[in-house]
């Protein structure tokens, strides 16, 4: 499918939203010994900031 008829992924105001979990994801589980509970903790802290 072509850029032009691709539908879009989200709103401009998820996108904010969709990076924080990105960023929490590659923080605490792409690593050697992944730690689900630093990404609960990383996920409950986005209402906070």
């Amino acid at each position: 499918m072509d850029a032009a008829r691709r539908p879009a992924i989200a709103c401009v105001w998820e996108l904010a939203l969709i990076n924080a979990e990105q960023e929490a994801w590659r923080k605490t589980m792409m690593k050697d010994e992944p730690d689900p509970l630093a990404y609960m903790e990383e996920r409950a802290a986005f209402g906070t900031a």
